[in-house]
């Protein structure tokens, strides 16, 4: 692959990346609510996702989706309703957050979700999101020759979309928490109702999304 291809397909990696969605949102609001920490493993279970993904576009199975209108619809109505499961929860943490809070006064913030919980909220967002295997299956082969070894080809491609959205999510919920900090209930009740509005947008958004096919 020449050095100008890897340098066309970093620059739309990273303007995918910058583009406002459900995954960016997970983690920095992780990153406001719970804590640096929980916020960085949820992006290590978003970016593992973009693996499976890989596979899925080299197996066939993305491009099986894709063409079948049944198995889109089956993969995009379980991402709107886990979209609208974190939504929903969201906005009954910021309603209730101050039973919560009486109830959990020895209990650190930075602790109410376990990490193995945080990294399977990043990787089923982004797992169940039909728009990232319609990005893969239609910008992939741009970047394909007849003489490339398509899964080394591909396992490079997803491995430069980790390293520089990875980087662009760590600074955005680094920043954030810098910025913000923890430790402010009306704040936090408010970033938590704002992030299951927001939650629930994406999930009508993810709803309205059809397939080419």
């Amino acid at each position: 692959m020449s050095t100008e291809l890897i340098i066309s397909f970093c620059l739309v990696a990273l303007l995918s990346g910058m583009v406002p969605g459900p995954n960016g949102l997970l983690i920095v609001s992780h990153s406001l609510t719970l804590g640096r920490r929980t916020a960085l493993i949820t992006l290590s279970g978003t970016l593992c996702a973009f693996y499976a993904h890989g596979l899925f576009s080299v197996v066939g199975i993305s491009a099986l989706i894709m063409s079948s209108s049944e198995l889109f619809m089956l993969v995009k109505a379980l991402g709107v309703a886990y979209l609208c499961y974190l939504g929903i929860t969201s906005l009954w943490q910021a309603i209730n957050s101050n039973k919560i809070a009486q109830k959990n006064t020895p209990q650190p913030l930075a602790h109410r979700l376990s990490y193995k919980k945080a990294w399977l909220q990043g990787f089923i967002t982004n797992l169940l999101n039909p728009k990232v295997s319609m990005f893969y299956l239609a910008l992939f082969p741009q970047f394909l020759s007849e003489s490339s070894d398509i899964v080394t080809t591909t396992f490079f491609l997803v491995t430069v979309q980790i390293i520089i959205v990875g980087c662009w999510f760590a600074s955005l919920a680094l920043l954030a928490h810098k910025t913000v900090g923890l430790g402010k209930p009306m704040l936090t009740r408010l970033l938590k109702g704002g992030v299951g509005v927001l939650m629930l947008w994406f999930g009508v958004k993810l709803a309205k999304v059809q397939t080419s096919a």
